[in-house]
């Protein structure tokens, strides 16, 4: 080949890279300007108000945050803390993250307060997602932290440990505890707070003790490819694209809205069904290991009788069928004869369903006053169970989680 025929294919080679790479470019911005202009003409799907995290940029207008001076600082702070890791069988821990109100330490757990320790203290976990963790909360205002601050008014040395974490499930809280007892760590009392995360988990996946989001890292797995892997990855962080599959396709959520009454019903039983087995389980791991269990049933918006504007306005952007389960799931909690028989099992579904104050963030997650409420009304039962602890305890040693 001569050298001038050589040049002209080197040149036109040069020109097809750039021509290529203007392509890509023009491309992306179309792709982005397009998730632009989905995200203007496309509403919000209505499952996504249901899941609306305590960082969301609707609940920074809680009327929970109404004249508290800490709230802008805290709103930053719990945004920066979010960064999770993987974690096994679990899926996500949080990254440690040091603030001024947010606080996650090496082992991805939320700061508790506690008393100076002593050699005599009792060992107390206290499990749940994200309203366990604190979310909407300062880190001495969790319901952990402020059953430590119960219990030690009532002069019973004690340590609390938050094991919360955002989304989980009661199927997570105890493949967590599990991997705790493995690695040697003993507790004297485990407390489980859940519910809210059980209903919708069921409602998204139509059966119960499935993670949140399940159907989405089924789908990132079975892809074929790297490529089409990082793809649907990259097209699931432009929300415009989402709110157009989800009208397209729907949505888990949506697929439910629409089934029947019967649907619902059938739903509610299977969910029961299976946080009666997580009760059972963790007994069962309680007898083997030496430590006490406690499972509370939390309250959620959907049976507060005197709602604010802004609670108001969190019911009616809600899924119908999440709250039409949720309700469903509430009356068979109090119909089971084998949970309201449970010695470790309290429900507290109707704890703050007459406060005429504001209370809720979002369907589930309440204020720092709210969660004392809470704490409280736990802490008569974790007094006597702690009683019982404190006969029973093992002597094999606990480690810090």
């Amino acid at each position: 080949m001569s050298d001038a025929k050589r040049g002209r294919v080197i040149r036109a080679l040069g020109r097809g890279v750039r021509d290529g790479w203007l392509m890509l470019g023009l491309s992306l911005v179309l792709v982005l300007a397009l998730n632009a202009v989905l995200k203007e003409v496309i509403p919000r799907f209505s499952g996504e108000t249901v899941v609306a995290g305590a960082d969301s940029p609707r609940v920074k207008n809680a009327d929970t945050f109404d004249g508290k001076p800490w709230a802008d600082a805290y709103h930053g702070d719990f945004k920066s803390a979010r960064q999770v890791r993987w974690e096994p069988y679990v899926y996500w821990r949080r990254q440690p993250h040091e603030s001024g109100l947010v606080n996650v330490d090496r082992g991805g757990l939320r700061r508790t307060y506690n008393p100076p320790p002593t050699d005599h203290d009792l060992s107390i976990w206290v499990l749940g997602g994200s309203t366990t963790w604190g979310s909407g909360s300062r880190d001495d205002f969790t319901i952990p932290s402020l059953l430590s601050k119960g219990l030690e008014s009532r002069g019973i040395p004690a340590q609390v440990t938050n094991l919360g974490e955002t989304g989980y499930v009661g199927t997570q809280e105890l493949i967590f505890l599990m991997r705790q007892l493995q690695q040697g760590r003993r507790p004297d009392l485990v407390i489980f707070y859940d519910g809210v995360n059980d209903v919708f988990s069921a409602l998204q996946a139509g059966r119960p003790g499935i993670p949140q989001n399940e159907q989405r890292r089924r789908r990132e797995f079975q892809t074929s490819s790297k490529f089409e892997r990082w793809a649907l990855v990259s097209l699931r962080r432009l929300e415009g694209f989402t709110r157009l599959t989800a009208r397209v396709r729907g949505s888990g959520a949506a697929d439910a809205a629409t089934g029947a009454t019967a649907v619902v019903d059938d739903l509610a039983g299977q969910v029961v069904g299976s946080y009666l087995e997580i009760v059972r389980m963790a007994s069962g791991l309680g007898q083997v290991y030496g430590f006490e269990t406690l499972h509370f049933w939390q309250p959620a918006i959907f049976t507060k009788r005197v709602l604010s504007s802004f609670e108001q306005r969190i019911v009616d952007g809600s899924l119908r069928a999440h709250r039409e389960l949720h309700l469903q799931v509430n009356g068979r909690v109090a119909a089971s004869a084998d949970l309201q028989g449970a010695p470790s099992f309290h429900d507290l579904t109707a704890l703050l369903d007459d406060l005429a104050e504001p209370i809720y963030l979002d369907f589930c997650h309440t204020s720092e006053r709210a969660n004392g409420i809470v704490a409280e009304a736990m802490l008569e039962e974790v007094v006597n169970a702690a009683g019982v602890a404190a006969v029973l305890r093992p002597s094999i040693p606990a480690r810090a989680p």
